[in-house]
């Protein structure tokens, strides 16, 4: 691995799956998170400002030529917005329906057995 090996992984955030009318809301959230994240760490791939980043690169925390890392992403976390701000409670949780309906039609007869007993991915249909 070009001279360095991983010592340590942690997960910096973790958070339940939210009911539909919450989701837009934790969305918001969980992409303010990644933006921070991604400023504090410089996971960007230039250590020069790429476009759509705005002032990001003059909010780092350290010198960002020092870092012995080149980043990964290749977007603003902030420039991808949220869908469904607009809706009511109501109107998200019978979009969320629709979608989980329109999945179940989808999935094939041993996908459904699988999906709906909760078995590993490796279930081989009904039993």
């Amino acid at each position: 691995m070009d001279g360095y090996v991983l010592a340590h992984t942690i997960v910096l955030a973790h958070c339940r799956v939210p009911e539909p009318a919450d989701q837009p809301h934790v969305r918001t959230l969980i992409l303010a998170l990644e933006a921070a994240f991604a400023t504090i760490f410089w996971t960007m791939r230039s250590s020069t400002t790429p476009p759509g980043y705005g002032s990001l690169r003059d909010n780092a925390i350290w010198p960002l030529d020092d870092l012995p890392w080149g980043g990964l992403c290749t977007h603003n976390p902030l420039t991808e917005g949220v869908k469904g701000l607009e809706l009511s409670a109501e109107e998200f949780t019978a979009v969320a329906e629709q979608r989980r309906l329109r999945k179940n039609d989808e999935l094939s007869p041993t996908s459904r057995v699988c999906f709906y007993r909760q078995r590993p991915p490796r279930c081989n249909g009904p039993r």
